[in-house]
């Protein structure tokens, strides 16, 4: 009985379902329609797109992708060059990356290989899928994936179609799940994808690449640090012991804010650091332990994110051939707090951190001197600031120690803004009228008297 025990086997075959069913639920939404904008920027870069440098050059001057989306359907073109036959054949439709893809090592900083990310974002927002592709020949991919799931084998079927002028890919989703319908009906979801897109491509925005959604163009936002005499940004590059390139760039971004006013400051987002990978944003404004703040005990420990550093921005790009030595996950929306590359880099980023801590703490007995100083500095594009290998920022003569205490109390927000315009302070923070109330009460209950 052993004898027969051990002839048998046991099966490891994957079921459809599984992938129909089960990658698609570790991702969101928007991560899905990412990935195939991912694509569409992996088809610019076979096409010679290839960013090497920070020049100003416009790298991606030309390419295009644009997005259509609605209740009943999902749509994605581009100009980005296609999938050839032998890419459609042999690895484009297949699930997973399979090994020595040929143009793997040579062929440039993807951000999105044609694995498994086309696939489970399509079958995470409908069951009728068509993709068309003009590049070498053009054809068509249809499935059905209630139909495709019944079958045994796991190909797909490529069909010729008239040739277009236009090289690129064509890809619509129709009969959408009910959450991915719900979603691209809802205007609160168009435009949080469109804040979004801005952020997260920035840097390939800024490098020509044009993205419409419902034909409304995707501006980029713009990563600007103060740059004056007295404050210079950090910006160093250096190659890493993986080989990877690394560029981190960190700084005051615009005057410090006062530390109340992130409950109501639409900029408190884009503070923190930003880590992006071959260009693509992989974290955006983090403020967590994930980048350093709140980490570390005793003499090593690391203060959590405070608003007294609200203004501070952080840029760390990693750069590799090999999009699997970065440090990014299957999502492109965390990073693997294990890579080497990235914790290397980690250590470099609290060491400018931290000079940047200092600072907000020694600004606070020269309050206005460090202001007037922030106020003198200009606001530099990341793409043009010089390389210095450590972050400057205002020093001032050494002022008497003064030990400082909180004084806080909460009252109705009605009370506060009444108050506010009998001090004739309209629109002031709530921290401005408390600091004047007691002002007042200091000077008419105590006097000038220490």
């Amino acid at each position: 009985m052993a004898e027969r025990l051990l002839e048998q086997k046991a099966h490891a075959t994957p079921t459809k379902r599984f992938f129909i069913d089960m990658i698609t639920r570790d991702i969101g939404l928007q991560d899905c329609i990412f990935d195939l904008i991912d694509n569409s920027l992996d088809g610019a870069i076979n096409g010679g797109a290839r960013r090497t440098d920070d020049s100003g050059t416009k790298k991606f001057e030309g390419y295009w992708c644009r997005l259509t989306i609605s209740g009943d359907k999902f749509e994605i073109t581009d100009n980005c060059g296609g999938i050839s036959l032998a890419d459609a054949v042999d690895y484009a439709f297949h699930f997973g990356r399979p090994p020595k893809k040929p143009e793997d090592s040579t062929s440039g900083p993807h951000i999105g290989l044609y694995g498994i990310g086309m696939k489970r974002a399509l079958f995470k927002m409908g069951k009728s899928i068509l993709v068309k592709s003009h590049a070498d020949h053009s054809f068509k991919v249809r499935i059905d994936v209630d139909e495709w799931a019944q079958k045994s084998d796991w190909d797909f079927d490529l069909d010729p179609i008239e040739t277009s002028a236009t090289k690129g890919t064509e890809i619509s989703v129709e009969a959408l799940r009910s959450g991915p319908k719900g979603e691209f009906a809802d205007p609160v979801f168009i435009n949080q994808l469109i804040s979004d897109i801005a952020k997260y491509y920035s840097f390939f925005l800024l490098d020509g690449f044009e993205i419409k959604v419902n034909e409304r163009p995707i501006k980029p936002y713009s990563f600007r640090m103060s740059k004056s005499d007295d404050i210079v940004p950090r910006n160093e590059r250096y190659e890493d012991s993986n080989g990877l390139s690394v560029w981190i760039t960190a700084g005051l971004a615009g005057e410090l804010q006062d530390e109340d006013s992130d409950s109501t400051d639409p900029e408190r987002a884009l503070w923190g650091w930003y880590v992006l990978c071959n260009d693509r944003v992989v974290l955006a404004g983090d403020k967590t332990e994930k980048t350093g703040w709140g980490t570390g005990t005793g003499s090593d420990k690391f203060p959590a994110w405070h608003t007294q550093y609200n203004g501070f921005l952080g840029i760390v790009r990693f750069y590799s051939d090999d999009s699997n030595n970065l440090p990014w996950t299957t999502t492109k929306r965390d990073l693997d707090p294990t890579n080497q590359s990235y914790r290397q880099a980690l250590v470099r980023m609290k060491a400018v951190a931290r000079e940047f801590i200092y600072y907000t703490n020694a600004r606070k007995a020269v309050l206005a001197q460090a202001k007037e100083a922030e106020q003198r500095a200009a606001l530099v594009s990341v793409r043009e600031l010089p390389l210095s290998s450590k972050i400057e920022l205002p020093k001032f003569p050494s002022a008497p120690r003064i030990e400082y205490g909180n004084v806080a109390y909460t009252l109705a927000k009605s009370r506060i803004i009444r108050l506010a315009k009998a001090l004739n302070m309209p629109g002031a923070t709530y921290k401005a009228v408390g600091i004047a109330t007691f002002e007042y009460v200091e000077q008419n209950e105590v006097g000038d008297d220490e």
